[in-house]
């Protein structure tokens, strides 16, 4: 099998896109745990994503169950293979594969499928092996590379040495395809965890440009802008989600924090708070919970000020002091997903 129709049988997997979270934020060279130490716990990623649809959409594809559930009826191995991975069976697929390869050990559909499933199970040492494999039938292959990174990334206790080594995986797996998304929005994101703001927007600006301004790199591109400090660049990008997905959740909560943190704009900030809480799109329980600390943050600060200002007023009114005593118990904002 050709490596062009290696890519387009992968045009139509399916997989979530498992947020990278945490930021180290500081000036050191290699980290806050120097050359070669280990991560603090709580900055290492706990996800990537491991393939892509499409230069059009890198993420969950646009067929519903019902189309994948019809795939899986089909004689082809791979057709079944992505059906199953679609719907959330990596195990299955991991026994298709294998029996595949008992037959074609250099099959390189049957060593991406299996390098694919065990990625999403969690399995990385394994599905690098795997990934290696592919490489040696497909020499510089994109997608073992990306997995290779993903692995480098996750598979044990990450050292900065690691992390290095899936820079460098999911760099080569950009230079050699052209059309490669998946290892450019986990090379922006590992940037990201690593408080390289300016490289991370520079990396998403690309997947942007190759995607046709997708959501998944533009949110990953307004976020890097807003590390960097470029506040109205990143509003604008988020503003540009914003108009063509007028519900989509992350936008409303980085925009949020844009006007809080950059243009300590708190009112236009509890707009889109409020928004990201009412959203009903927004299945993501964990950014609604940190749009609901921050929004309680955000209403304790100006309460604080309201009491200052009331303190130094010789005759405030009665509505002043309600307001004085309406005061929320304020809480530590949250980072942005």
């Amino acid at each position: 099998m050709s490596k062009q129709k290696l890519i387009a049988g992968l045009a139509q997997l399916s997989f979530a896109s498992l947020a990278l979270v945490g930021c180290i934020t500081t000036s050191s060279k290699y980290g806050s745990a120097g050359e070669g130490g280990v991560m603090p716990k709580s900055s290492v990623a706990k996800g990537g994503v491991v393939s892509q649809i499409g230069a059009n959409d890198p993420l969950l594809a646009p067929y519903p169950r019902s189309y994948w559930m019809d795939q899986r009826q089909s004689k082809a191995m791979m057709p079944r293979a992505q059906a199953a991975l679609a719907t959330g069976e990596p195990e299955m697929v991991v026994n298709m594969a294998k029996a595949k390869l008992a037959k074609s050990p250099s099959d390189p559909g049957a060593l991406t499928m299996l390098a694919a499933a065990l990625t999403m199970s969690h399995q990385y040492e394994l599905a690098s092996y795997y990934a290696e494999k592919l490489e040696q039938v497909q020499p510089g292959n994109s997608f073992a590379l990306n997995v290779k990174g993903i692995a480098a990334m996750l598979a044990h206790r990450t050292t900065m040495n690691d992390y290095r080594l899936a820079q460098e995986y999911f760099q080569k797996s950009m230079d050699n395809d052209p059309m490669q998304i998946a290892a450019g929005l986990n090379l922006g994101s590992l940037q990201l965890e690593l408080g390289n703001a300016r490289s991370a927007a520079s990396v998403f600006k690309t997947v942007a440009e190759r995607c046709g301004e997708c959501t998944a790199a533009q949110i990953g591109y307004g976020r890097a802008l807003t590390r960097s400090g470029d506040f109205t660049a990143a509003a604008n990008v988020f503003k540009e989600v914003l108009r063509k997905h007028p519900e989509n959740p992350a936008a409303q909560y980085n925009l949020a924090l844009v006007y809080k943190n950059g243009f300590h704009d708190k009112a236009k900030a509890q707009s889109y708070l409020v928004a990201v809480v009412r959203n009903s799109h927004n299945r993501d329980q964990a950014l609604r919970d940190r749009a609901q600390t921050l929004l309680r943050s955000i209403s304790g600060q100006k309460d604080r000020e309201e009491r200052a200002r009331l303190a130094s007023d010789p005759s405030p009114s009665a509505d002043e002091q309600d307001a004085a005593i309406l005061m929320t118990t304020a809480q530590d904002e949250s980072e942005e997903p």
